[in-house]
C-alpha cells in the first residue's frame, strides 16, 4: 500500500470515530431532553392537582379534611423531581463516559466538543431547582 492510500484509510476512519461520536452525545442529549419532558409533565400536572385541591377547598365545595386530592399531586410532583435527579445524574454518567471514550471532557478551550456542559443539563437543573422550590411551597401551603 501507498503511503497516500494509508492516508486515505485513517481520514476514512478517523470520519466513522467523528460520525460514532456525534451520534452518541446527540443521542445522550435527546434522552435527556426526553426525561425533562416526562418530568416536566409530571411536575406540572402535580402542581395543577395540589392549586385545584386549594381552591376547592377554599370555596368550601369539598371538606380540607379530604387530602387525597392533594396527596396525589404531591405524589406527582415527587416523581417527577426524582426523575429529573435520576435523569441528570444518568445523563452526567454518560457523558463522562463519552468524555473518556472520545476525548474532550472538561476541556473548554481547544476542544470542538464539551461532553460536561449541554442546555439539555442546564435546563434540568434549572427545573429541578424550581419543581423543589414548587414542592417547598406546597408543603409550606399544606401545613
Amino acid at each position: 500500500m501507498s503511503d497516500r492510500e494509508n492516508s486515505t484509510d485513517l481520514a476514512s476512519a478517523d470520519a466513522e470515530t467523528d460520525e460514532r461520536r456525534d451520534r452518541a452525545f446527540v443521542d445522550a442529549d435527546r434522552l435527556m431532553m426526553q426525561v425533562i419532558q416526562t418530568s416536566l409533565s409530571l411536575i406540572g400536572f402535580g402542581l395543577t392537582i395540589n392549586a385545584l385541591f386549594q381552591s376547592v377547598v377554599a370555596r368550601g365545595l369539598a371538606p380540607a379534611t379530604d387530602k387525597s386530592l392533594q396527596r396525589m399531586g404531591l405524589a406527582l410532583l415527587i416523581l417527577g423531581l426524582l426523575l429529573l435527579a435520576m435523569g441528570i445524574w444518568n445523563q452526567a454518567r454518560h457523558l463522562r463516559a463519552l468524555a473518556k471514550r472520545y476525548g474532550g471532557g472538561r476541556r473548554w478551550l481547544n476542544s470542538a466538543y464539551h461532553y460536561n456542559t449541554t442546555p439539555s443539563i442546564l435546563i434540568a437543573v434549572l427545573l429541578l431547582i424550581v419543581g423543589v422550590t414548587g414542592l417547598l411551597i406546597a408543603l409550606r401551603l399544606r401545613g
